[in-house]
């Protein structure tokens, strides 16, 4: 399953360009604060924590847990509409960020839950993906339909 999103959008700003790039190939990239060391997702052009402008890049380990969720019964547009419903899941990454997307299909995520990310290449841009953690080697959420 992949998304293509508007190409002005898909190239970001100053703060976000390596980010997307890095989902065009497949990796989520997260900041690190140089100063406090902490991280911090989406992009942004100081840390949220300390105020320090000063930040390295970062590939996440993909792993997480299920913070919140939502299931999604009805379609905002045609194009969607065989996608219903669907869940989209906040996880709370290992580095500490949350990061927001889609569950696989066949079942809404629960509270707490070890899951791991895929993200899913698109010609322009990508979609964060979310499996549960016992399930991810078994499936591949870019073969699945939702």
């Amino acid at each position: 399953m992949s998304l293509d999103l508007d190409p002005s959008l898909a190239h970001g700003d100053r703060d976000s360009r390596a980010f997307w790039s890095a989902v065009r190939d497949g990796r989520l990239l997260l900041q690190r604060c140089s100063a406090c060391r902490r991280a911090r997702f989406p992009a942004m052009p100081g840390c949220p924590y300390c105020g320090s402008p000063d930040a390295t890049e970062e590939a996440a380990s993909g792993r997480g847990t299920v913070y919140s969720w939502i299931t999604v019964h009805r379609a905002l547009d045609a194009d969607h509409a065989d996608e219903v419903p669907y869940s989209v899941a906040v996880v709370t990454l290992e580095e500490g960020p949350r990061a927001v997307g889609r569950f696989v299909p066949g079942r809404p995520p629960r509270f707490d839950e070890p899951v791991t990310l895929a993200v899913t290449p698109s010609r322009r841009s990508g979609v964060l993906w979310f499996a549960p953690l016992d399930e991810a080697a078994d499936e591949d959420p870019d073969r699945r339909s939702p």
